[in-house]
């Protein structure tokens, strides 16, 4: 299961509108996370256990938190301070997986918790949730500026040169951007051949 105008839709989750005071803003404001939650508390019995073989790959964004933010080149900081509503959503995404998984959350780095609007009124006790450190067959990509542009993974140059397309990291990568096409190559074959290396991780993805 993969979460996730042209390209600003797809680092927001959703048809961005701009306010000149408050930059982006997308409607509903937690679109992402609420779609999370009513898919991880609708789950079937028999996906629940350790040993299920159900896997996630949840879309959210660099720039999130205080040091993620501070990694961005110096030319994508404003451009992601316009984006400081929708990238709520994709935190309070983060802090459901987090919650179920059993991760730690580190609230100081992304400025605490979202707040009801995003979360809902006591989510963590929303019926049919997943407890706590329950199921954590998550990967968490957070992808740069994703762009409109094509997938360098499928180009034969590429191939031929056998030069990684796009480069990923459990560390802060620093990119400008990456094409959804080469993010999507990527989920693709972590999750369909390389989830032993990237399962149950959070990786940045970017050129």
């Amino acid at each position: 299961m993969v979460l996730g105008l042209p390209s600003l839709r797809r680092n927001t989750g959703g048809i961005p509108k701009f306010d000149m005071s408050k930059g982006f803003l997308i409607s509903p404001a937690n679109l992402v996370t609420q779609c999370l939650l009513n898919t991880l508390c609708t789950m079937p019995e028999q996906y629940r256990g350790p040993s299920s073989q159900l896997r996630f790959a949840v879309v959210t964004s660099v720039g999130l938190s205080a040091s993620s933010h501070s990694a961005l080149p110096l030319l994508m900081k404003p451009v992601f301070k316009m984006l400081k509503q929708p990238h709520k959503d994709k935190i309070g995404a983060e802090c459901v997986i987090h919650h179920v998984a059993g991760w730690r959350f580190d609230e100081q780095d992304f400025g605490g918790e979202p707040g009801e609007d995003i979360m809902g009124p006591n989510w963590k006790e929303r019926e049919g949730l997943l407890g706590a450190g329950s199921f954590d067959n998550f990967l968490v990509v957070r992808p740069a500026l994703l762009t409109d542009g094509e997938c360098v993974a499928d180009k034969e140059e590429a191939k031929k040169k056998n030069k990684a397309p796009y480069r990923v990291s459990e560390k802060e990568l620093g990119s400008y951007t990456v094409s959804r096409k080469d993010t999507a190559h990527f989920i693709a074959d972590a999750v369909t051949s390389r989830w032993s290396e990237y399962g149950k991780k959070i990786v940045n993805v970017g050129y």
